[in-house]
């Protein structure tokens, strides 16, 4: 049976990333805070690809448990051999998808999904392959 368990240290990682990574200036700008969980088990998209992080808004029922905007699922099998560096890369593109929007004088979470523009700012800062490892970016800062 899957087994969800939150992680601080997943937690403590995106914050860090939301804070000092140049992709994220929007979310950090916007306060974003997540919450992390891991699953022991992998998950495969609709086109047979592995899922390494999902993002999704706090369930309603679980709002009063967290001040979170989003809970973001990393999926331990398939990144086990990840670096430390493309875990973070998986992180970015979770977070790159959360947004608040405040016109309404609310806090409003929405989760945009992975589209072209993100993908390609994740491309052209860290490869087209940097889900495949070893990967050049480990050394990079």
């Amino acid at each position: 049976m899957e087994e969800f368990v939150r992680s601080p240290s997943w937690e403590r990682r995106a914050a860090e990333l939301i804070e000092n990574e140049k992709l994220l200036v929007i979310q950090n700008a916007m306060n974003v805070k997540v919450v992390c969980v891991y699953s022991d088990s992998g998950k495969i998209d609709k086109h047979k690809n592995p899922v390494y992080a999902e993002a999704e808004k706090i369930p309603s029922k679980f709002r009063w448990a967290t001040d979170a905007d989003a809970m973001i699922t990393i999926y331990e099998m398939n990144i086990a051999n990840f670096s430390e560096k493309q875990k973070d890369i998986a992180l970015i593109r979770e977070l790159l998808k959360i947004f608040i929007d405040e016109t309404s004088g609310e806090r409003k979470v929405l989760i945009g999904d992975y589209d072209l523009h993100d993908f390609r700012k994740v491309v052209e800062t860290y490869g087209a392959e940097w889900d495949k490892g070893p990967t050049l970016f480990d050394d990079k800062e």
